[in-house]
């Protein structure tokens, strides 16, 4: 089926993964068959119809968060300390450098805390989405959070970037879709945001 898909394709955007985060009720199993395993066909399929150009959308969680994150910033160490989510994101970042490394022209977007509208209304509103998450908010379903930054972009400017990837990117290049430094909240403070302009007292 990926290669009807991509027939006649010149470029690819691949962003589809099971998320992580703390509501997902993903196994160990869904982030490696989906996440890596997933990729993988992608990637290959890609390879077999050659798809000019790859951009694959990868996760804040490679990144190594005492330092300021950058698209050059130092990746997470690998290992079974990181959770099953960032080990699958973490391994098929590696795995796409190897095969730029064989002149697969693959570019990683990496996006922050995305929010905003879907075409895909029920998956967009599960709290394992943020979107899905103010909702709950809104709705009175989630009353505290663990207070750390996070950053913020609109869905559609995360998807402009993954675009200007796909058409200018440079293979084996990060680029980073996570919104300025004033776009840095905690995940309360954005759903405080939120219920303040729904109308919401709590």
């Amino acid at each position: 089926s990926l290669d009807d898909a991509m027939a006649g394709v010149d470029g690819l955007i691949h962003a589809a993964a099971v998320l992580g985060g703390t509501w997902s009720s993903a196994t160990v199993d869904d982030f490696d068959r989906v996440n890596y395993h997933g990729s993988l066909a992608v990637l290959d399929a890609a390879r077999r119809r050659d798809v000019g150009r790859v951009v694959v959308v990868s996760s804040m969680v490679i990144y190594r968060h005492s330092v300021t994150v950058t698209e050059n910033s130092p990746l997470v160490s690998a290992g079974p300390a990181l959770s099953p989510y960032a080990r699958a994101k973490l391994a098929i970042y590696y795995e796409g450098m190897h095969r730029v490394c064989r002149g697969d022209h693959i570019t990683f977007v990496v996006p922050g805390a995305m929010y905003g509208p879907s075409p895909f209304t029920d998956r967009a509103l599960q709290p394992t989405l943020f979107t899905g998450t103010l909702r709950a908010a809104i709705r009175g379903e989630l009353m505290e959070y663990a207070n750390f930054p996070l950053s913020w972009p609109y869905v559609e400017d995360a998807a402009r970037i993954a675009l200007a990837t796909l058409d200018r990117g440079r293979a084996g290049k990060k680029y980073l879709a996570a919104g300025g430094p004033d776009d840095v909240l905690s995940l309360a403070g954005f759903c405080n945001l939120g219920c303040a302009a729904a109308g919401v007292a709590h």
